[in-house]
């Protein structure tokens, strides 16, 4: 999460596809490491849950980012619920 928040802050515009990458790495990852240790230790280890984790914390970031923060700003509350006619 601090590395994602890094990015996000550092390169906005890069966030979602650098996050993807990075989410996809650890992932294959850790899918490698299940195989490695259940193949030389017999030892079977689950980590659904971390995957599961990996997968969303790049998601997670950006709802804190957009709509947590936002919604402690009396500003930013207001915006979303005004009409702005073009």
């Amino acid at each position: 999460m601090a590395f994602f928040t890094i990015i996000y802050r550092k390169l906005p515009l890069w966030y979602d596809g650098i996050t993807k990458i990075v989410q996809l790495a650890e992932v294959i990852l850790f899918m490698l490491a299940i195989v490695l240790v259940f193949h030389y230790y017999s030892f079977e280890l689950e980590m659904t849950t971390s995957i599961i984790v990996v997968l969303l914390a790049g998601d997670a970031l950006e709802v804190l980012y957009g709509v947590g923060y936002n919604l402690f700003s009396k500003k930013k509350r207001v915006e979303l619920f005004t009409i702005k006619e073009h």
